[in-house]
């Protein structure tokens, strides 16, 4: 059973008497454990889509099956379950709370699982040393790199056990060295583990890194390919 799919997808906008579409019927799925990226330009609606990937909104029409589930006839409650529990969120700007050490920062969103904090403190430094960050436990935000920031976000997104990662542009921020590693560690990750991982970018280079791509273009899915991979696994 695909772990996504999506069918004849429509998301239009209401901006007061004007209905602005965005995606227009879009239909594809993703297997368990797939690396893909979602490669578009700015307004091409790659992020709207990555939205209703991570049960952030509801298409409005269409249908979006995640593991078997019609997402859009779910409940509030119901999505911030399936976001709490079942999906990993990675962000160009980080997103990390800056009063919060980095071991502090990974452990936050296991507080909303009843995960106890002996349990959580064992867990995050578990991901924080497979992304090569154990001698940064005690370190605010402010005083990591660039890629130590994507690193801690990382580590943060995996820390629930989710079954699918979702990375918004994730090398934005990042020249193009540390970018690189940063696209390597999400395959090592994806090999590792049989985490289905999804990269959103404008960047062909990005996408060309992964298993598959999905080509967006004025909220249509214009065509995909399947990039050449030949990268070694940070």
């Amino acid at each position: 059973m695909s772990l996504i799919s999506v069918d004849n997808m429509v998301k239009h906008y209401n901006l007061g008497l004007v209905d602005v579409p965005v995606l227009q019927g879009l239909s594809f799925s993703i297997n368990p454990g797939e690396f893909l990226s979602i490669m578009g330009p700015s307004g091409s609606g790659k992020s709207t889509l990555m939205n209703i990937l991570g049960c952030l909104d509801t298409p409005t029409s269409g249908s979006y099956m995640l593991e078997g589930v019609a997402v859009e006839t779910l409940n509030d409650d119901q999505l911030s379950d399936i976001r709490a529990k079942a999906i990993g969120f990675i962000f160009q700007q980080f997103h990390l709370l800056k009063y919060l050490t980095v071991l502090d920062n990974v452990k936050f969103p296991l507080e909303f699982l009843n995960v106890s904090n002996h349990e959580a403190d064992v867990q995050a430094r578990k991901w924080l040393e497979r992304v090569k960050l154990s001698h940064r436990l005690d370190h605010l935000p402010r005083q990591l790199s660039g890629g130590e920031r994507q690193r801690t976000a990382i580590a943060r997104a995996l820390v629930k056990n989710p079954k699918l990662i979702l990375a918004d542009e994730p090398t934005g921020n990042l020249d193009a060295k540390v970018g690189l590693e940063i696209i390597q560690l999400f395959r090592s990750l994806n090999k590792e583990l049989g985490i289905t991982i999804i990269i959103v970018t404008h960047a062909r280079e990005v996408a060309e890194m992964t298993d598959r791509c999905l080509v967006m273009s004025d909220g249509r899915l214009q065509h995909g390919f399947t990039p050449r991979v030949a990268n070694t696994p940070c």
